[in-house]
């Protein structure tokens, strides 16, 4: 039954998380699937999520529920519940095939998505205001899709979910590739946001490779922050603070790309999103409203700009499903970051090391660059981060707690070695 649902998911998503081109099949699709996977558990033909991070992704379904009732635009927030529970039922049948895929095939999993969802938005994005200035339109229009592209930095929030687990398998020819090629694609979005989250990343991870006690590795590590240091200091050098003052206090009629009028822009959208999360703490003012309930505000903003989420993860999801639903989304991610920092410290075991730091690695990338920028809960992309937790939660169970007959790889070799050698996980 796992492979027939399977199928049907696989070919249901498109409809599902495009609905507006199909709507009847895509609403069909979606109640089709979730009717089927529920009867499948109740009749116990499909295993019943057991996970502790069951409870609180239950809790943030809950609150996405109630907003989406009690929503002044339903239009606008039933597809991205759609999509929510879309990728919570990802999450779950990732895990149930995590069983058989093992670490390895899930984690193939997980990056060829990526890989694809980044491949189309590289051909769907607009890059006419950032650093193709010769105006190269998208080749792809997507569904849903502004009319001149996807903007470039949903791209790099895309990438952002994938390239930390490259990095940490530098040591490897087509990793070291898919690090050039996607690092290439991330710098040329030109998102500030996500260049910052990924020198955070870089620097962390030179941090757990290359300690100073090792000499030559040292050397590098050293030499490195050299690089970074000198860079910064010239980069810096070039701004005028009192400008980074100005823009900050001034809110903009018009904001030219890569300027620093953003930083007025976002200061705005946010006094105007806690404004609006105060008037509705609990349940939030729903999936995918922002862009308009913004709108009711005497905000100060661009005229041509589309205002579609809070510039912000944190505040974005509490006006998404409220205060309650920040809670548990935080819960959850307490929960992925124990369990990546248990494996990143984990004895015997050099695989469980080298995916646990990727796995940390990302989440502080996703939410350095969801401090200011957001991929939304409620967003395509956001597909990877159920998935990404999915990963983390097989890659745990499988090497943390391990039956008694399994067989595990060796810190030495590739050979494989029986589970009798104690793995040992903090707790």
């Amino acid at each position: 039954m796992l492979i027939a649902v399977t199928i049907a998911f696989v070919v249901a998503t498109p409809f599902v998380l495009f609905p507006s081109q199909l709507p009847i099949v895509g609403v069909g699709s979606f109640v089709t699937i979730l009717a089927w996977t529920t009867g499948g558990i109740w009749c116990g033909r499909l295993d019943r999520p057991k996970s502790p991070t069951t409870l609180p992704i239950l809790i943030l379904l809950v609150m996405a529920l109630i907003g989406t009732a009690t929503s002044s635009h339903p239009t606008l927030s039933l597809p991205k519940l759609m999509s929510l529970c879309w990728g919570c039922i990802a999450w779950w049948l990732l895990q149930l095939w995590g069983k058989r895929l093992g670490i390895w095939g899930s984690l193939s999993v997980y990056l060829i998505l990526g890989f694809g969802i980044g491949l189309v938005g590289i051909f769907s994005a607009d890059w006419q205001p950032k650093l193709f200035t010769f105006a190269l339109p998208a080749t792809i229009s997507l569904p849903e899709a502004p009319i001149n592209g996807i903007s470039p930095n949903q791209l790099a929030g895309t990438i952002i979910y994938f390239w930390p687990l490259l990095l940490v398998n530098w040591q490897r020819i087509p990793f070291k590739i898919m690090i050039v090629f996607w690092g290439g694609i991330l710098i040329a979005t030109q998102s500030r946001t996500a260049w910052i989250s990924i020198f955070l990343v870089v620097l962390l991870f030179l941090q757990e490779h290359f300690p100073i006690g090792e000499r030559r590795r040292g050397l590098l590590r050293r030499g490195a922050l050299i690089i970074v240091l000198i860079g910064g200091t010239l980069l810096f050098t070039q701004l005028q603070f009192s400008e980074i003052a100005s823009a900050w206090s001034t809110a903009p009629l018009e904001v030219k790309p890569g300027s620093l009028q953003s930083l007025g822009m976002r200061r705005e959208i946010w006094r105007w999103g806690l404004v609006a999360l105060s008037e509705y703490p609990l349940k939030g003012v729903g999936l995918g409203t922002f862009r308009v309930v913004i709108n009711s505000y005497p905000a100060i903003l661009p005229a041509k700009f589309d205002i579609a989420h809070a510039h912000n993860l944190f505040l974005q999801i509490s006006l998404d499903v409220g205060l309650i639903g920040l809670a548990a989304y935080l819960y959850l991610i307490f929960i992925a970051g124990r369990h990546a920092f248990s494996l990143m410290n984990t004895r015997n075991n050099a695989l469980a090391r080298m995916l646990g730091h990727g796995y940390l690695l990302t989440l502080v990338a996703i939410h350095t660059f969801g401090l200011l920028d957001t991929i939304a809960l409620g967003s395509k992309p956001a597909l990877l981060f159920w998935l990404l937790l999915a990963l983390i939660e097989i890659t745990h169970d499988q090497i943390c707690a391990p039956m008694p007959a399994l067989m595990v790889p060796s810190t030495s070799s590739h050979q494989e070695r029986p589970a009798s050698e104690p793995v040992s996980c903090p707790h």
